[in-house]
């Protein structure tokens, strides 16, 4: 699979883990999808949800990203991290097969714990060590890209990223943030971005902003734009939440927070025209609504100067 140009509009996935729950009634425990990999009934629900995704990009001829349902797929969760990651990226290839978009699977790595909560993440060289298995499964299952998301620290981002490193398969690196423009942990995003890049072992493709509202993403990228112009551009898409709570709220919610998509739609679009974001797309709490919203008012996008 040929990458996707720096100058071309993407469209993202949206939510997987909360369409689960929500629209399929499927419990999961701690947002690990790949437990549906296990039972013909969580494979067929995984492949009508990206399915679902697949034939947006198709009616709007835009090229896609998605996501495979191995977030925590790793072997804190599972002795099966081979086979698991394996089993995901064939059953996304699989799911999309009918409707022959251009499409970017994305092999999904979390955190080792949990997202929201840095005080349990890794040091740089325990993530190096953890993550090396997961990257290398998904590697060999044939993904095009490892997407390492929400992930809470520095320390533990950094480790993880040489782990991807080692695959020779191109990465992105989507930090947790808070709507202040740091990382959970308090480390600020374009300090995150200088330290990684400047290791050659651990330098990604690009980063995205994930799973955090568009007035947070603004705050955050102005922030980065005004403190660290030279490494602004290395951001280049965000998949958002339509809710505007903090992560520490996400985490601790117990209902599914959306508002219209047409407005979600406009206000993602309007931070990705601003800071020049081409790969656009959703994550907690989006579903097809807000997708196909995206791909009916997406821009023409030019990066902020």
């Amino acid at each position: 699979m040929k990458l996707f140009s720096e100058s071309s509009f993407v469209l993202a996935d949206g939510a997987i883990e909360t369409r689960v729950v929500y629209e399929f009634g499927r419990a999961l425990g701690d947002a690990e999808t790949f437990t549906l990999l296990r039972d013909a009934d969580g494979r067929r629900i995984l492949t009508e949800i990206y399915r679902s995704y697949a034939r947006i990009a198709a009616a709007h001829a835009l090229p896609m990203q998605l996501g495979t349902p191995t977030w925590h797929a790793a072997r804190r969760s599972t002795d099966d991290v081979v086979a698991l990651n394996r089993e995901a990226v064939a059953l996304v290839r699989e799911a999309i097969a009918p409707l022959a978009i251009e499409a970017v699977v994305a092999g999904v790595m979390g955190p080792a714990g949990d997202g929201y909560d840095p005080s349990g993440a890794l040091s740089l060289d325990e993530a190096h060590a953890y993550h090396r298995e997961q990257a290398q499964a998904l590697a060999a299952a044939g993904c095009d890209l490892l997407y390492v998301q929400t992930v809470p620290a520095c320390d533990e981002l950094h480790g993880a990223a040489r782990a991807c490193g080692e695959t020779n398969l191109p990465f992105a690196l989507a930090p947790m943030l808070r709507a202040d423009g740091t990382m959970t942990d308090g480390t600020p995003l374009a300090d995150a971005i200088a330290r990684i890049d400047a290791d050659a072992l651990a330098r990604p493709w690009h980063y995205m902003l994930g799973c955090i509202a568009p007035a947070h993403a603004r705050r955050a990228l102005e922030m980065l734009f005004r403190s660290a112009p030279h490494v602004a551009h290395r951001v280049i898409g965000i998949k958002a939440n339509p809710s505007p709570l903090a992560p520490e709220e996400l985490d601790a919610a117990t209902r599914l927070e959306r508002g219209d998509a047409e407005t979600f739609a406009r206000d993602v679009l309007d931070v990705a025209h601003t800071f020049g974001l081409h790969v656009v797309g959703g994550c907690c709490g989006t579903d097809t609504r807000d997708i196909e919203a995206i791909a009916a008012l997406q821009p023409r996008v030019e990066r902020q100067s």
